[in-house]
């Protein structure tokens, strides 16, 4: 018999998509709560600081999504979950709050963009980061590490925050020692710029999953594989659960949707599609697309220089 009665006010959801990470936090028995809740999104961590994000349907993927679909298309999670609301899980069963979620069936999530897909030469590179440049600097918030993307970059005039000239020595540290391949220069840079910022997620960690998100694009799954490992194990000390989450995945050469589209925008010449893509990361939380783009484009100018691309 099921754990999980029906109350008078229940909702019922059904799966739609979900990530392999989404699918192993489903599986563990550990106590989890509600950590975030917003109007389409809430996450959940568990007692190992694992992160699952519940999203409403159409939802744009990341690695930690479960996409569910609820009979109310208007659905405010606010509503419905509460920081307090218990969390149970029977069978093919999730409770949260006042909401029934079916686990089964669903369709697999791959959170990995087909890198190889992309295979950048150098002469091209630089074409393509003009281009998602230009793109980011139409229209950006003066909150985010952008501001260093202008033609004048680290030296401009306009004034930083306090936090974002903090930035700016550990993001000059962790470009300089990828052109080096110098991994104590990468791990003190990254552990500086961990935790930096604004945001759900903090700019500085946003900025090095756009370096990652770089380097599996341009370098060998080797390559990436290992100057990734280096970034992670001095970032996720540094920072909060969801945040180190993410890290993670980026860690594993795994991104959200827009990234996706990103990956095959390029492979494929399409201009428009990464326009789109470009455009929906800009969006992303208070500046985190911002950040990540921002991370992405200098990481490419560097990594090119780097001894890997000669």
């Amino acid at each position: 018999m099921s754990i999980i009665e029906l109350a008078p006010n229940t909702i019922m959801c059904s799966a739609t998509r979900a990530s392999p990470a989404a699918l192993e936090w489903l599986e563990t028995n550990t106590p989890s709560r509600p950590y975030h809740i917003f109007e389409t999104v809430c996450n959940l961590i568990n007692a190992e600081e694992d992160v699952l994000s519940l999203t409403l349907a159409p939802a744009e993927m990341n690695p930690l999504s479960f996409e569910m679909l609820c009979g109310d298309l208007s659905l405010d999670l606010t509503k419905h979950i509460q920081v307090n609301s218990e969390v149970l899980k029977d069978g093919a069963q999730l409770c949260v709050g006042n909401l029934i979620i079916d686990l089964e069936p669903h369709d697999p999530w791959n959170p990995s963009p087909d890198w190889g897909r992309v295979t950048v030469r150098m002469q091209e590179t630089q074409s393509v980061v003009d281009e998602i440049t230009a793109i980011l600097l139409s229209d950006h918030s003066p909150d985010s590490l952008a501001i260093f993307l202008s033609p004048s970059g680290f030296e401009s005039k306009t004034q930083p925050s306090s936090w974002q000239r903090a930035a700016i020595i550990p993001i000059q540290m962790l470009l300089d020692g990828i052109e080096r391949l110098d991994s104590s220069a990468l791990h003190g840079a990254a552990s500086d710029l961990a935790g930096l910022g604004l945001g759900l997620t903090p700019s500085g960690d946003d900025f090095i999953i756009g370096v990652m998100h770089a380097l599996w694009m341009i370098l060998s799954e080797e390559q990436a594989r290992s100057l990734c490992r280096e970034l992670l194990t001095a970032t996720t000390p540094r920072t909060n659960a969801l945040s180190a989450n993410y890290l993670k995945a980026a860690a594993h050469g795994e991104a959200s949707e827009a990234w996706h589209t990103i990956v095959s925008a390029i492979a494929q010449n399409d201009k428009i599609a990464l326009n789109s893509s470009v455009e929906i990361l800009k969006k992303l939380g208070h500046t985190s697309g911002q950040d990540a783009l921002s991370g992405f484009l200098l990481g490419s100018r560097h990594i090119q220089r780097s001894s890997f691309c000669l």
